[in-house]
């Protein structure tokens, strides 16, 4: 047997002892230590509180202050930050999303506040995970202070703006049309767009505090040429006498131009002013920035001396909630104006069952003493039952400390659910909480019709999800990272959805059986899985009609936009991908009908799956490239290597030979797989690379955390269960998944959309959709291969084997894992220093001592 088979019994023998409960100390990664029998007391440094691990890292990591955020200078006038947003049911997103915002792409918040008649904007911020946090400054020498009386300036930068449509492909265009910022790009999106739903005439109003004398307006079409184009015409209107009218003399509306067009009229005394887009026919209008000109009047210039600080947040059981205190250190006294009003009209809030109160008012005006300041409090709830609101709202603003309580309960949610994790790596490490964050927030709790959660991939609803915006290209990639929440009604409602006559498990790849069983290995709930037998053999067999599998060549095939992949260079055919993922459900099935005592099934689905496995090594092997490639229609090689050649091994389909291992140099190679913020999704050597310009969702070169996810995972699997590899070590991995982590920020802070430029970068695929995006892994990796803590079988084993070398890491630990029922907690202190429980690699079972190694070797 060789040093790695050994090695890998050995730990698979320790694992099975910890959980009879006898505690073994003995090499965890074939290092050479002393044996000890039984050991059930001694070395144990940790505080036990029903059953979490309290003193290693839950109470030394706050993730609310890991993730924090400042904005200084330009901050948004209503934040495109989604705080801790929940649907009225859970954490997720639909119609009845929560925003802190205040915007009009969701039900939040707007606080307005007005210093002399002029409306403030923030002028620093900081976000947190659990709530916004924004500063108001003004100081007579301040750059932003409001212009004179009578002086001509943009009003729109003074306005309160709606609209008639808001596309929910640009649900911040309401912030982005008066930001001063002009971009005709499509990502990323600083727009107005009434695209995906808007009709032949959609207008853009500007309301004002005061009446003004308006002249010219400026407006700077965005055309991307395709379905959003310049309009037909423009117009201005003011409201006058109850309706709106046109301006008089209007130059320059009738034939729009590109980038700008100027429209002057005769002069006009308004409080309101609206911007008309009329359509070409068939298609959209949008706009990047609208200036309204005219003479401001009865604005006061002089803010000196006002300081506002407010805090947004959302609570548990949703309440939007926000805190402002303002107060004048100037020498005069200030009129302050706060309105508090919902991103929905008067009848929407009626008949969904929102409540505003804020002291009993909507709104306040009150004049301030120099030195004197004034707090006020407005909440937003949503709850089916009217009187749920009145009490939520009631306990919010009678609360002293709801600020700081909702911290703590925010925080709560971490500490009882997800394995808290420490390590030097500080990129690894906040990488880590993020995700649980993303992934939080996606949890929708759905209530229409079927009652229970799925796991979403785009917060806001897209259109070619399916029901609930439920889509299964991820899914696998959720049900693998949400198998270690301690909370299992979350994905046990999850694996339920999959099979109801809401879900389309086919609409894209995906591996379901070998998902469910994966899960299953860190439960243990046999029941829970063998319920689905049956009807992962229906999907599975149906996989098997005509459009997906060709009986003559005998493999599957499947469209790239299918597989997640759009105008990837290998494009149709017969990919890797499917039939890895066909592969990897057929040892899934076969396993699952043995547990539940299904001998037929069991063999039947072996054989399948060796019949596959071999005509994958047979026909998508390219022996003169050495990689597994995709084979078009007609059977023939598409002769490039694209990173999903490595999905096999997420599956351990490829044989223990190291032709095949030899793949894995790829990922090493500047001309192949190799990048600063990659892997790519396709060699850098081939001509194609990174050439596409047909969609922001292209997949011929950017990094693709998804494919990521999945290229760790095969490597980790290549390092634990292949012993012909001379391709790849440990330390490439640990390489690869520092690479990972750094791929996840954006201009310094936490940060995951679509896709990321893999020399520069800079994220390609950026849109507001993608927000915490939600379609990879991360912290299953981290646990099953930073960490190395692997379920093994059906038995309960656990393999402890991190792909951590000496000089990676010098601690790390992983503490509260729930599995099958006991606490596990891994912990690896190169000199004793961090968590003075010594030096070395120890491992805790409910809290007591039950292995250690000296070293990682």
């Amino acid at each position: 047997m060789s040093t790695r088979s050994k090695r890998s019994a050995r730990m698979a023998r320790l694992a099975s002892a910890l959980l009879a409960g006898v505690f073994a100390v003995s090499p965890l990664v074939g290092c050479s230590c002393e044996n000890t029998e039984e050991t059930t007391t001694g070395g144990d440094p940790s505080e036990n509180i029903g059953g979490i691990m309290t003193n290693f890292v839950t109470s030394s990591i706050d993730i609310d202050a890991l993730l924090e955020r400042p904005y200084e200078g330009e901050v948004p006038t209503a934040f495109s930050e989604i705080v801790f947003s929940t649907h009225s049911k859970g954490w997720g997103f639909d119609d009845n999303t929560l925003f802190v915002t205040g915007d009009a792409s969701g039900h939040g918040l707007p606080v307005n506040i007005s210093v002399g008649g002029r409306v403030i904007r923030p002028t620093s911020a900081i976000w947190r995970a659990s709530h916004v946090a924004s500063e108001y400054t003004y100081d007579s020498n301040s750059t932003v202070n409001a212009p004179a009386v009578g002086e001509t300036v943009n009003l729109a930068l003074y306005a309160n703006v709606s609209a008639s449509y808001l596309s929910s492909y640009d649900p911040n265009g309401l912030v982005h049309i008066c930001d001063e910022v002009k971009s005709y790009a499509n990502s990323p999106r600083n727009r107005w767009s009434n695209y995906g739903g808007g009709s032949a005439s959609d207008s853009i109003t500007f309301e004002f505090d005061y009446s003004c004398e308006v002249s010219s307006v400026k407006v700077y079409p965005y055309d991307d040429g395709g379905a959003t184009r310049l309009p037909a015409k423009l117009s201005v209107e003011y409201f006058s006498d109850g309706k709106w009218q046109a301006v008089a003399n209007a130059v320059g509306g009738d034939s729009p131009k590109a980038n700008l067009t100027e429209i002057t009229f005769d002069p006009v005394e308004a409080s309101k002013v609206r911007v008309v887009f009329t359509a070409q026919s068939g298609k959209a209008v949008g706009a990047t920035e609208i200036e309204i000109f005219g003479k401001a009047e009865g604005i006061n210039a002089d803010l000196s001396g006002i300081t506002v600080n407010e805090k947004k947040f959302i609570t548990v059981d949703n309440v939007v909630v926000c805190f402002v205190e303002v107060k004048n250190d100037g020498t005069t006294a200030r009129k302050i104006d706060i309105n508090s009003a919902p991103s929905v009209g008067e009848e929407e809030i009626e008949d969904a069952g929102f409540f505003l109160l804020s002291g009993g008012d909507k709104a306040v005006s009150k004049e301030l003493a120099p030195g004197e300041s004034f707090k006020f409090c407005t909440a937003l709830s949503y709850s089916e039952e009217a009187g749920q609101n009145a009490d939520k709202i009631t306990a919010i603003l009678g609360n002293a400390n709801a600020l700081a309580d909702h911290v703590a309960s925010f925080m709560q949610w971490f500490k009882d659910n997800v394995p808290y994790f420490d390590c030097d790596d500080p990129e690894i490490l906040q990488t880590y909480y993020f995700r649980w964050l993303t992934y939080r927030n996606h949890i929708r709790r759905i209530s229409d019709r079927w009652d229970g959660y799925i796991i979403s991939e785009f917060l806001p609803n897209v259109r070619w999800a399916g029901r609930f915006n439920s889509i299964s290209c991820a899914a696998g990639h959720h049900l693998y990272e949400g198998r270690w929440i301690r909370d299992t009604k979350y994905l046990d409602a999850y694996q339920e959805f999959w099979f109801t006559n809401y879900a389309n498990p086919r609409l894209y790849s995906f591996s379901i059986a070998d998902a469910y069983y994966a899960r299953y290995l860190v439960t243990g709930d046999t029941e829970g899985l063998t319920q689905y037998l049956e009807s992962l053999v229906k999907n599975y067999n149906a996989w098997m009609s005509p459009s997906n599998y060709s009986a003559s060549i005998g493999l599957f095939k499947q469209i790239a936009d299918r597989d997640g992949m759009e105008y990837g260079i290998g494009g149709d055919g017969y990919r890797p991908t499917i039939n890895s993922y066909m592969y990897g459900d057929a040892v899934a099935i076969s396993k699952i009908a043995r547990l539940a005592g299904n001998e037929e099934i069991a063999l039947d689905f072996e054989e399948r799956a060796q019949t596959l496995r071999d005509t994958v090594h047979e026909k998508l092997w390219n022996e003169e490239e050495g990689f597994f490639e995709t084979l078009n229609e007609r059977g023939r090689s598409v002769g490039v290597r694209e990173e999903i050649g490595y999905v096999p091994w997420y599956y351990n389909l490829p044989e223990d030979d190291e032709k095949y291992a030899s793949a894995f140099a790829q990922l090493l190679d500047p001309e192949g797989f190799a990048a600063e913020f990659g892997p790519t999704t396709a060699e850098q050597r081939d001509k194609r690379f990174m050439r596409s310009t047909a969609s922001l969702c292209t997949w011929d070169g950017p990094s693709w955390p998804f494919a990521t996810s999945q290229t760790l995972v095969a490597a980790a699997n290549l390092l634990n269960n292949y012993e012909q590899n001379s391709a790849f070590s440990k330390d490439d991995w640990f390489d690869l998944i520092k690479t990972y982590a750094h791929t996840h920020f954006k201009d310094g802070y936490s940060w995951i959309a679509e896709s990321i430029n893999p020399i520069t970068g800079e994220w390609i695929a950026d849109r507001d959709i993608s927000i915490h995006y939600n379609h990879s892994s991360f912290n299953d990796i981290v646990i099953t291969g930073l960490v190395g803590l692997r379920p093994d079988s059906e038995e309960g084993s656990l393999i402890v084997n991190p792909l951590v070398g000496e000089d990676d890491l010098s601690y790390f630990a992983l503490e509260n894992v729930s599995f099958r029922g006991r606490n596990i907690t891994v912990v690896y202190d190169r000199d004793g220093s961090r968590y003075n429980a010594g030096a070395g690699l120890r491992v805790y079972l409910d809290g007591k001592l039950a292995a250690e190694a000296d070293t990682l070797c």
